[in-house]
């Protein structure tokens, strides 16, 4: 009853519930991180790649971490969805955000060890009502078995 099986993008194709109720046409409206990408980071390498397989970013930076991936640039329907979903309590976009994480989870070379979301202050957990990064993270790490 609280969302009719219509698509919260364009308001105007059948969009369901486990699809996030985002429809068929406005998930093609997602721009896919394709190779070659940056080693590290992720990001992708535009022109041709010699030598080196890191980005202008991460080339003498020692991070923290040893790769990080990503399905999706952040722009268009994933950039919404997401904004959505953080500030405009649209917990409704979950199924789509975890098949979408889910999915660049098969780009990494081996699986991860487990998953940890960032943490989120408490007075923004408060001001949102639930800490998404937990969320998301809990579902990711559920279809991946591992903790």
């Amino acid at each position: 009853f609280a969302f009719p099986a219509i698509c919260q993008i364009c308001g105007k194709q059948r969009a369901e519930p486990a699809d996030g109720f985002v429809c068929v046409s406005c998930q093609r409206n997602v721009f896919p991180i394709r190779p070659p990408w940056c080693d590290l980071c992720g990001q992708s390498l535009d022109g041709e790649v010699s030598g080196t397989d890191r980005c202008q970013n991460c080339q003498g930076v020692d991070w923290d971490f040893d790769s990080a991936r990503s399905l999706f640039a952040a722009r268009g329907l994933v950039r919404e969805v997401i904004y959505r979903f953080k500030y405009e309590d649209a917990e409704f976009f979950e199924p789509l955000l975890n098949q979408w994480l889910y999915a660049s989870s098969q780009l990494l070379e081996r699986p991860p060890d487990w998953v940890v979301p960032v943490p989120l202050h408490a007075l923004k957990q408060r001001e949102r009502g639930f800490n998404q990064a937990f969320q998301l993270a809990r579902g990711v790490a559920g279809v991946l078995g591992v903790p």
